[in-house]
């Protein structure tokens, strides 16, 4: 509407124009003609200043539908996130499971190849028996049991000795002369003229 009448009064403010210039010519009066310029130009701001209402509801319109699409989207986002399930990780309920030894065995093992042997039992986790000969205080909240591991060779004398660290707590409780089942790790093994002087174990616990 507001463009309607703007052209109207631009059309009307050029045809009183053009009556002034056809009235000079022939020498009449030209009221009427700069009332028609007048009307028209009057007519032309007016039209120029009513804002156009159809443009600006357009333009609500569209920032209306924006709006409306970009809450869609997010709440679709939103309904996409909430439907995947987290992955978690499966936390092992199986704790590891001891091998079960004996000193003999791992007598054996370390006379027949030490090498071999170091690979079999250094940081797996063990379980064996033993009877408790001494109980030592250790460093670092560790104390040293030492276990009579047996005599696998002629010499009387030649006596194996099994020593494990246990925490000082564990220690406490233990009593010499008596016999418990351990789990431990293997940890390394002492070999001195021709016999296996000492079996170390790491990490004990008693079972």
């Amino acid at each position: 509407m507001s463009a309607f009448i703007g052209v109207i009064g631009l059309l009307a403010f050029f045809a009183g124009i053009v009556m002034i210039l056809i009235n000079l010519a022939k020498k009449q009066p030209k009221k009427k003609s700069a009332g028609l310029i007048i009307i028209g130009l009057v007519l032309f701001i007016v039209g120029v200043s009513i804002p156009d209402t159809k443009s600006d509801t357009s333009e609500k319109d569209t920032k209306t539908s924006a709006s409306s699409n970009a809450k869609d989207d997010k709440k679709e986002t939103t309904k996409k996130s909430e439907a995947i399930p987290e992955s978690k990780p499966k936390a092992s309920s199986q704790a590891p499971t001891a091998t079960p030894v004996t000193f003999e065995q791992m007598v054996a093992d370390y006379m027949a190849n030490g090498a071999a042997a170091d690979d079999k039992y250094e940081g797996k986790l063990l379980e064996f028996q033993g009877t408790v000969t001494k109980v030592t205080s250790g460093y670092f909240g560790k104390s040293d049991v030492e276990i009579d591991a047996g005599n696998y060779t002629d010499n009387p004398y030649m006596n194996t000795k099994a020593v494990v660290k246990v925490p000082d707590d564990i220690a406490k409780t233990l009593v010499a002369g008596q016999t418990y089942t351990f789990v431990a790790k293997g940890s390394s093994a002492m070999i001195l003229d021709s016999y296996v002087s000492h079996i170390n174990f790491t990490d004990g616990k008693v079972k």
